[in-house]
């Protein structure tokens, strides 16, 4: 078949067409909403009234914007894969696609109103721990490898479950080394991406690479429509590898940080400890002072300061002792 979006009908007829399915897409909420008003939530007047212009807004918004990716983005994606395989360029120049595809990837997600409000609801939820420019910004990064794999596998025209198979083994095998937080999120966010920005600008891209490759392929060229899809389970599968990653360099981060604040608070407590010391060491040292008696001044020993004492072996000089001179007695004769 032959992908030509946008060739036969003006605006307003893409415009007429979609009345219809906006309307399929978005009466069936307003009417399930409409007996849980009536029979149990029962609002005010008020608040009632501006959920229902709301809707009305919805459905003008919702038409205006699928009309104008249905003349605009679908017709845009077409041209640009027509312009890098033209038989008229260098062979390598099909290759640019691949940087297109990813730039691309980027820009749409980090417009994406889903992802959008994922990034916003994840940061007042986790405190600002993980601020929402931060998911944004890796989500970006993995619908950019998604649609970089998808024009390679639109410009080698190999099967999709070459591609396929090993995302999702990769992803399932870092399902065991990223904490429970970020695997949810891994999975929501694969969602949450193939929003309605990104399908319907992606899929007219890789849609209008795969008629140009057909043309310049010739009869043994894959199908427009076998080749084209497949976009969508890229942009599935990457966010689920992109934010376990982001898991698991956050966790790493996490446990550094811990580990240094338990290095910090085991060098604070042995600080402590040693003013403690000193300061008991004082207290007995007053202690001894306030015991000691009168006029002795206490003095603080420590055994550093105690020289050992030498002992000096004293010379006992020898005494001479003089001999005694006995003087006679003269004894007088009896008379």
């Amino acid at each position: 078949g032959v992908y030509d979006p946008g060739a036969a009908e003006s605006f307003m007829q893409i415009l007429a067409d979609n009345l219809g399915g906006v309307a399929l897409a978005l009466f069936p909420v307003v009417i399930v909403f409409l007996p849980f008003q009536f029979f149990l939530i029962k609002l005010p007047k008020k608040d009632f009234i501006m959920i229902l212009l709301g809707s009305i807004s919805v459905y003008v918004g919702l038409l205006i914007f699928l009309s104008g990716i249905d003349f605009g983005f679908a017709f845009a994606g077409k041209y640009i894969g027509e312009v890098f395989l033209s038989p008229a360029r260098p062979s390598g120049f099909k290759w640019l696609l691949l940087m297109v595809g990813f730039i691309l990837g980027m820009a749409i997600t980090l417009s994406e109103p889903a992802v959008t409000v994922l990034g916003e609801q994840l940061e007042e939820l986790t405190n600002g721990h993980i601020q929402k420019m931060t998911i944004r910004l890796t989500l970006a990064i993995g619908i950019g490898f998604a649609a970089l794999l998808s024009m390679v596998k639109i410009l080698t025209q190999v099967n999709i479950l070459w591609f396929l198979v090993p995302l999702y083994a990769i992803a399932l095998v870092m399902m065991k080394y990223t904490s429970n937080l970020f695997v949810s999120l891994a999975f929501d966010s694969g969602g949450v991406s193939g929003g309605a920005l990104t399908s319907a600008f992606l899929t007219p891209l890789t849609l209008g690479a795969a008629q140009a490759v057909a043309e310049a392929a010739g009869p043994g060229a894959q199908s427009v429509l076998t080749n084209g899809f497949g976009i969508i389970a890229f942009v599935s599968v990457t966010p689920l590898i992109s934010v376990q990653a982001l898991g698991i360099i956050y966790d790493a981060r996490l446990k550094k940080a811990q580990r240094r604040i338990a290095e910090a608070e085991s060098a604070e407590m042995e600080e402590l400890g040693f003013l403690e010391l000193n300061f008991l060491s004082g207290q007995v040292g007053s202690a001894i002072a306030d015991v000691a008696p009168a006029g002795v001044a206490s003095t603080e020993i420590t055994p550093a300061e105690v020289a050992p004492a030498e002992v000096v072996p004293t010379e006992v000089a020898p005494t001479e002792v003089a001999p005694t001179e006995v003087a006679p007695t003269e004894v007088a004769p009896k008379d």
